[in-house]
């Protein structure tokens, strides 16, 4: 008997080994697949934030384009002339500046008197028949002319200039003049 207990001894401290290896390799897989687990969370997460980079990148140098664009139009000599004058109301030497009168739009919710805007629409009609006026007088002037020069010395421009200043003149006094009465 001492035969069989010494195998069952042994048979249950083999059966312990192998419980306590199969409990170890267990331990191991699941370390192995939480790590996997893990690193693919890693993965995911670092892929999602390599798309966002690159979206903001994309978004990045298209802002740096439009804004190379806009600093070359800025630094354009073109902009530069049609801010001083627009802005500054520079003129050019042998140019006249007119400066009409402007009128402020009515901030929100608050309407311009009736004379107001009646003396704005007649000034802007005045100005409109005017600049028309000029405009014809010109092309009539340049229209065909059986190949004879215009015999001018040159100074057709300038009384062009002071033909219209004139027209503008008179529509800008008419205006005034109904708009009082």
């Amino acid at each position: 008997m001492s035969g069989t207990k010494s195998n069952l001894t042994e048979y249950k401290s083999r059966r312990k080994k192998l419980s306590v290896m199969k409990l170890a390799v267990l331990a191991i897989a699941v370390a192995v697949i939480g790590y996997f687990a893990v690193s693919a969370v890693k993965i995911v997460n670092l892929t999602i934030e390599k798309n966002r980079v690159e979206t903001e990148n994309e978004r990045l140098i298209n802002q740096k384009e439009d804004l190379e664009q806009k600093l070359e139009i800025v630094n354009s000599s073109d902009y530069l002339e049609s801010l001083a004058r627009n802005k500054l109301r520079l003129v050019k030497g042998n140019e006249i500046l007119f400066v009409l009168p402007s009128f402020r739009a009515a901030p929100e919710g608050e309407q311009l008197t009736p004379e107001e805007e009646l003396f704005r629409l007649r000034l802007q009609e005045a100005e409109e028949n005017a600049l028309k006026e000029a405009a014809d007088e010109k092309a009539a002037r340049s229209g065909p002319d059986d190949g004879a020069s215009s015999g001018g010395d040159g100074g057709e421009g300038a009384s062009d200039i002071e033909n219209a200043a004139d027209s503008i003149t008179q529509a800008v006094d008419q205006a005034a003049g109904s708009g009082e009465g």
